[in-house]
């Protein structure tokens, strides 16, 4: 199973389970002896579930479609779907890096580059420190994809781990391919 919200709509209270290994919402009574009182199908791992205040509607995250379907409630099924980027459960990009051949304890930053090469422009994504091996694995996470877009990138952005210098970032010293 996954999350479960308890849904006050007009018809009475129910639990909205999304059940993602089935891409399906089920819907149960919330009585005593709860019973199932609809399956919808989703699609796409559904994860997450966000009612609204009047309970008419019920927002589910599609996580592998990059969308959030709407239910209405009265009828248990699909009223619209619309796309929210990755992740739809936070609206935000995630990127998990996992970096080696750097120096030991020292400060770095992820960041992107418009050019093949990592030269040129960097825009920096996240500040990490190097373990005593040389290595980091870290998350980064915010609106990567709509800061681009809303820069007008409409091209390849190359993710870059460039040294900190005085604070700012340093020239790239490795390029993702």
């Amino acid at each position: 199973m996954g999350q479960v919200n308890l849904v006050r709509t007009p018809q009475g209270q129910f639990a909205y389970v999304t059940v993602s290994g089935l891409n399906q919402v089920k819907v149960y009574t919330t009585y005593d002896q709860p019973r199932l009182v609809a399956t919808i199908p989703m699609g796409n791992l559904p994860h997450g579930l966000w009612p609204s205040g009047d309970g008419s509607l019920v927002a589910v995250g599609l996580e592998n479609a990059n969308a959030v379907a709407l239910i209405d409630t009265a009828s248990n099924t699909v009223k619209a779907t619309i796309g929210s980027g990755q992740a739809p459960q936070g609206l935000v990009d995630i990127i998990q890096a996992a970096v080696t051949g750097l120096e030991p304890k020292k400060t770095y930053f992820l960041a992107t580059s418009m050019q093949a090469d990592g030269s040129g422009t960097l825009t920096p994504i996240a500040k990490f420190m190097s373990n005593p091996a040389g290595a980091a694995i870290f998350d980064a996470v915010g609106a990567l994809r709509s800061t681009l877009a809303g820069n007008g990138v409409t091209a390849r952005a190359y993710l870059v781990v460039a040294m900190e210098q005085d604070g700012k970032l340093g020239k790239a010293l490795q390029v993702s391919r």
